[in-house]
C-alpha cells in the first residue's frame, strides 16, 4: 500500500522557478528582448504557481480538478517552450524544462496519462544530465508514478515493478539514514518497496518481509506497516507471525480506517480485499472475511495469491 503521494514541489519550492521574461543585460547595455521561448516559460511558471496555490487552498493531499486546470496550462506552455529552439543566451536548457514539466505533472489529477507523462520527462531529464542533483528529490514521485502504472496490471507490469524497486533503492542510497527526522520517510520507503516486491510473486516474499520488519521497527505507530507485514507473512505460510502482526495492526486501527484513508492505494488493484479478509479472519468476523476474500478473487484477476485466498475460504467454511 502507498501512503500519500509525495509532492516534489513541497520540497523544491516555486520561488526558484520564476524565469525572467527578459535576458540579463550585458555590462553597460540594455536588457535583451524576451524570446518566444522566454514568454512560454513565463506563462508556464505563472500557471504552475497558480496550481500550487490551488493545491494549498484545498488543504494539500491529492490534486483535484481545481489545481489540475492551471497545471494543464503549465504543462502545455512548458511543452511549447520545449518545442522552440533556444536562442543565444537563453537561461533555461531542455533539462530545466523537463524538470519543470515533471513538477507540473505532480499537480495533475490522478490518471494513467499523468504518470506516463511524468516518467517521460523524468527520463528525458536524466538522459540530459545523469548527475543533476535535483533528481533525488523527484525520485519518490517517480516511484509513485511507476507504482500507479503497475497497479493497473497488463503486459510489462513486472518490469515496471522492478524499476520502482530500483528507484526506491536509489533514493534510499542517497538519504542520510542517521537523520531522525527522516525515519518516518525511510519506514514508508521500506513498506512501499516491500509491497512492490510482494506483488512480484511468492519468491520475493523473504525480501518483502525483511523490509516490512524494518518499517515497523522504524515507525511502530503506523498500522500500515503492520498490515503489510501480516499479509506478507500469511502469504509466506508464516501463519502465527501473520496473525500476530495483524492483531497489532488492529490494536492501532480497530476500525480498519487506515486501509482506506486518502492517499492510500494498493499494488495491484484489488489487493485491499485480501488485507480486509485477513483482518476480519484474525478478528473472528468470519462472514466478513469470506466476503472480502471472494471480492479479492473477483477483483484480482491476475493475482499471484489466489490459491492462498481460496485456502482461507476453505478454512472459513469449517467455522460457524
Amino acid at each position: 500500500m502507498r501512503v500519500c503521494e509525495w509532492l516534489a514541489c513541497a520540497w523544491l519550492g516555486l520561488a526558484s522557478f520564476f524565469h525572467p521574461l527578459a535576458h540579463a543585460a550585458p555590462w553597460g547595455g540594455s536588457p535583451a528582448a524576451p524570446t518566444l521561448r522566454d514568454e512560454a516559460v513565463g506563462r508556464a511558471d505563472l500557471a504552475l504557481a497558480e496550481a500550487r496555490r490551488a493545491h494549498r487552498a484545498q488543504g494539500g493531499g491529492l490534486p483535484t480538478l481545481g489545481a489540475g486546470r492551471p497545471a494543464r496550462l503549465a504543462v502545455a506552455a512548458y511543452e511549447a517552450a520545449l518545442a522552440l529552439a533556444p536562442a543565444p543566451g537563453d537561461d533555461l536548457d531542455d533539462v530545466d524544462l523537463h524538470h519543470r514539466l515533471f513538477v507540473a505533472t505532480v499537480y495533475l489529477p490522478d490518471a494513467e496519462a499523468r504518470w506516463r507523462l511524468a516518467l517521460t520527462h523524468f527520463d528525458a531529464m536524466r538522459a540530459g544530465d545523469p548527475r543533476d542533483p535535483r533528481e533525488t528529490d523527484l525520485l519518490p514521485d517517480v516511484c509513485t508514478a511507476l507504482s500507479k502504472l503497475a497497479a493497473h496490471g497488463g503486459p510489462g507490469t513486472d518490469e515496471v515493478l522492478e524499476r520502482a524497486v530500483r528507484e526506491y533503492a536509489t533514493w534510499r542510497a542517497r538519504t542520510d539514514e542517521t537523520d531522525p527526522q527522516l525515519a518516518d520517510n525511510i519506514a514508508m520507503n521500506a513498506s512501499n518497496t516491500a509491497e512492490l516486491l510482494m506483488a512480484l510473486g511468492p519468491e520475493r516474499l523473504p525480501e518483502a518481509l525483511a523490509l516490512y520488519a524494518e518499517s515497523v521497527a522504524l515507525y511502530p505507530g503506523e498500522p500500515l506497516g503492520w498490515y503489510g507485514l501480516a499479509v506478507a507473512a500469511d502469504r509466506d505460510g508464516q501463519v502465527e507471525r501473520g496473525e500476530s502482526a495483524m492483531r497489532r495492526a488492529l490494536e492501532l486501527d480497530p476500525r480498519m480506517r487506515r486501509l482506506t484513508a486518502a492517499g492510500v492505494y494498493f499494488v495491484p488493484h484489488g489487493d485491499l480485499r485480501y488485507y480486509e479478509g485477513l483482518a476480519h479472519q484474525v478478528a473472528g468476523r468470519n462472514a466478513a472475511a469470506r466476503d472480502a476474500y471472494r471480492a479479492f478473487l473477483a477483483e484480482g484477476k491476475t493475482t499471484r495469491y489466489g490459491a492462498r485466498a481460496r485456502a482461507h475460504l476453505t478454512e472459513l467454511r469449517a467455522r460457524p
